[in-house]
């Protein structure tokens, strides 16, 4: 249970993939699953694994789907009516400014410096229902 804690907080603490609990030395991780220390990236990963193996991940990306729709068809309940379709759309965008900032592709990594990362969510007629903007991560 602590481990799937540590799954659902990782956002709470600032970390946005398991990856970087590589790096991850704060308290706050461990303090909100009910632990001394936090779980590493090792132990996250074996789990993720084993519940691949079991066939869970079907489950919780269904259980994530529903309740990820909930607040936009709150009325679609069970099974008697076919669930809601959404579009995700993400983008990077370069950002340009006039102040001098890292941008461009950077030799062979073929990475961009500088961007903004935009979420877009659509309905099925493709209605636009939330726009968010991040900032982005090297691409």
């Amino acid at each position: 249970m602590k481990l799937v804690l540590t799954l659902l907080f990782l956002e709470a603490v600032g970390l946005r993939r398991t990856w970087d609990l590589r790096g991850y030395t704060g308290d706050a991780l461990a303090f909100l699953t009910g632990r001394r220390h936090a779980y590493s990236y090792c132990h996250i990963e074996r789990l993720l694994a084993e519940l691949v193996t079991l066939g869970a991940d079907a489950l919780l990306t269904e259980a994530l789907a529903r309740w990820t729709a909930s607040p936009w068809e709150p009325g679609v309940q069970g099974r008697e009516k076919p669930g809601p379709v959404f579009y995700i759309d993400g983008h990077r965008k370069p950002v340009y400014a006039d102040s001098l900032i890292p941008r461009g592709l950077i030799g062979r990594t073929g990475k961009i410096l500088g961007c903004r990362a935009l979420v877009v969510l659509h309905d099925q007629e493709g209605h636009l229902l939330l726009a968010t903007t991040h900032r982005g991560i090297s691409i």
